[in-house]
C-alpha cells in the first residue's frame, strides 16, 4: 500500500511542542505526538513549510517567551523526524495560494499551505477549523482533518 501523505499546518507542531491543553482538559497534543510517532515508525509521510517553521519560532519566541537555545533545540529536532519532510514553497506554490486566496476567505499562510499540500497529493492536518472546512469544499472531498479525526481515518490503513 502507498504510504498516507499529511501536511500538518503550524497549529499541530505548536501543540505538541508546547504540550498545549484545552480549557476541558483535553492533551492537544496527544494527537499530534502519535501522528509523529507513526512518521518515526515509517507508516505514514508527513510533510510542512518552512513557513510553517518561521511561524513557530515567531510564536515560541513573541508569545510563549521561549529561550532561543530552546527555540533552536526544538527546530533542530523537528528536521531531524523520520519520514517529515520541509518544504520550501516555490513560486508556483505562491501563486497556487494566490489564487485559492482570491476566490475563497483563506488567510496568506493557509492558501499557500492548501497549494502545497495539493501539489503533493496529501491530506491536510489542521485544528482550524474554518481552514479545514475552506479545504474540504475546495477538494470536493474530505482531504483536511483535525488531528484526532486524523487518526479515526487512517485507522489501520497504517
Amino acid at each position: 500500500m502507498e504510504n498516507i501523505k499529511a501536511f500538518l499546518d503550524t497549529d499541530i507542531l505548536l501543540n505538541f511542542l508546547c504540550k498545549e491543553i484545552a480549557s476541558n482538559g483535553k492533551g492537544l497534543w496527544e494527537a499530534p505526538y502519535k501522528i509523529l510517532k507513526r512518521a518515526e515508525q515509517g507508516k505514514i509521510i508527513l510533510y510542512t513549510a518552512l513557513i510553517n517553521l518561521m511561524e513557530i519560532r515567531f510564536v515560541l519566541r513573541r508569545k510563549k517567551k521561549w529561550a532561543e537555545s530552546e527555540i533552536e533545540e526544538v527546530m533542530k529536532e523537528i528536521r531531524e523526524i523520520n519520514n517529515v519532510e520541509i518544504i520550501i514553497p516555490d513560486e508556483g506554490d505562491l501563486i497556487a495560494g494566490f489564487n485559492l486566496q482570491s476566490l475563497y476567505m483563506l488567510d496568506p499562510f493557509d492558501a499557500i499551505y492548501l497549494g502545497v499540500a495539493s501539489k503533493i497529493s496529501s491530506f491536510l492536518i489542521s485544528r482550524d477549523r474554518d481552514f479545514i472546512s475552506i479545504a474540504n469544499v475546495i477538494k470536493g472531498e474530505r482531504v483536511a482533518f483535525d488531528p484526532e479525526a486524523f487518526l479515526d481515518f487512517i485507522g489501520d490503513k497504517t
